[in-house]
């Protein structure tokens, strides 16, 4: 990625500040859940902000496309790819999207892990295995126990899957999400990683 973003030069200054907009409140409510995944007010405040950027999206993307780094900057575009990865109440919607958001990966405007992201979380709403084991699973979400990752297509070739679209190694992968999600959890048993 070879933009910079602090030179801006990017000609939607105010899809930019709206997109940056909408992304801090979709972080803010999403980090205030996972702390507290229990709690239904903070789980409702969050499908709030989803509704209201879903609502946005479909008329701002409908009409001008999934924004460009021309446009809106790189930050623009890693907030326009979180809105719509967080998007699952409208399936059709993702699927819309993914054809530009793949086009904004293969341009260096988005990383290519976010594509396999959205690619993955896609082909888990169908029903299918993923692709680059990128989504995961669990009730548990204070120690993370029965954390597992979502069933996988040819899972002997997952880390080459993954090593193309620079993503780490699968392993390493779920002992990061452990961490970020679970900082104080015991580790992982041999169990619990087999699973």
């Amino acid at each position: 990625m070879q933009r910079d973003d602090a030179a801006g030069g990017f000609s939607d200054t105010d899809l930019r500040a709206e997109l940056l907009k909408r992304v801090k409140a979709d972080q803010e409510t999403r980090n205030a859940w996972i702390g507290t995944p229990q709690d239904q007010a903070r789980a409702q405040a969050m499908q709030k902000v989803d509704a209201d950027n879903l609502a946005w999206m479909k008329t701002q993307f409908t009409q001008h496309g999934f924004p460009h780094a021309n446009a809106v900057g790189l930050r623009g575009v890693q907030a326009a790819f979180l809105l719509v990865q967080h998007a699952v109440s409208d399936v059709p919607f993702m699927q819309a999207m993914l054809p530009q958001v793949m086009a904004r990966g293969e341009a260096g405007e988005l990383d290519k892990g976010n594509v396999a992201m959205l690619v993955d979380r896609l082909l888990r709403q169908e029903g299918k295995p993923q692709r680059y084991g990128t989504q995961y699973a669990g009730t548990n979400m204070k120690d993370l126990s029965d954390m597992k990752m979502d069933p996988v297509e040819d899972p002997a070739h997952l880390d080459e899957r993954r090593a193309s679209m620079d993503l780490m190694p699968h392993a390493d992968y779920e002992c990061a999400l452990r961490i970020f999600y679970a900082p104080d959890a015991k580790p992982a048993t041999a169990s619990t990683t087999a699973r």
